[in-house]
């Protein structure tokens, strides 16, 4: 039996307890308002700790899964530089829990996309980091400065996980540059080597051994 990849799913912190840590102390002052304003509440334990959600997966027979960042994110009301600071915090959290077996995640990075240049080295910073994918938002992508951003995710073999198809031309242009568009739950296995590079041996070693 194929191990079962899980596409689209999402882990994100208790905002107060587990995303402070990563706010530069700069920020902090702005952090602690965000949390007073938004009083963010906390998900099930699964939504946000990773030895729960492996447990969970184990328990479903899910043998590994592409993974976003899905909490709140600090900052978020302005594109500006302190918006990419709450983007950059939520990537950094998601990059420690990816270090639970990682074998069985690939993460995918979100994006500051308001900004090329600051996605471009968010992208070079996650792929330095474990992340093996690009969280590519629904924004509007004719202006030729997004090519920087397409040509670095081809150059980092970084495929694009997508809500919505690019636009004509750019898969010629790039043809190493791979993207799957994620609007079902899970993905044959063959795809996700192709795609995201899953190690299928060392998945079905997981799958049986949690049997």
């Amino acid at each position: 039996m194929e191990p079962i990849i899980a596409l689209g799913t999402r882990l994100g912190p208790r905002v107060v307890d587990d995303l402070r840590p990563y706010c530069p102390q700069g920020y902090l002052g702005l952090f602690d308002e965000f949390c007073r304003a938004a009083a963010p509440v906390d998900g099930p334990p699964a939504a946000h700790d990773m030895p729960t959600r492996l447990a969970e997966m184990d328990r479903a027979g899910i043998a590994g899964a592409v993974v976003s960042y899905g909490g709140p994110l600090p900052f978020a009301g302005a594109l500006d530089r302190t918006a990419a600071v709450g983007i950059h915090m939520g990537n950094a959290w998601l990059a420690d829990q990816l270090a639970h077996q990682r074998a069985r995640h690939v993460g995918c990075v979100l994006l500051p996309a308001w900004d090329i240049d600051a996605t471009v080295h968010e992208i070079e910073w996650g792929h330095s980091v474990g992340f093996r994918s690009v969280d590519l938002p629904l924004v509007e992508f004719s202006d030729p400065a997004w090519d920087k951003v397409w040509s670095v995710c081809e150059e980092l073999a970084m495929p694009l996980t997508m809500r919505g198809a690019l636009p004509d031309g750019i898969a010629e242009r790039y043809p190493d540059l791979r993207s799957v568009l994620a609007t079902e739950d899970v993905m044959a296995a063959d795809s996700a080597v192709q795609v995201y590079g899953f190690d299928l041996r060392a998945l079905a070693e997981i799958t049986t051994a949690v049997r």
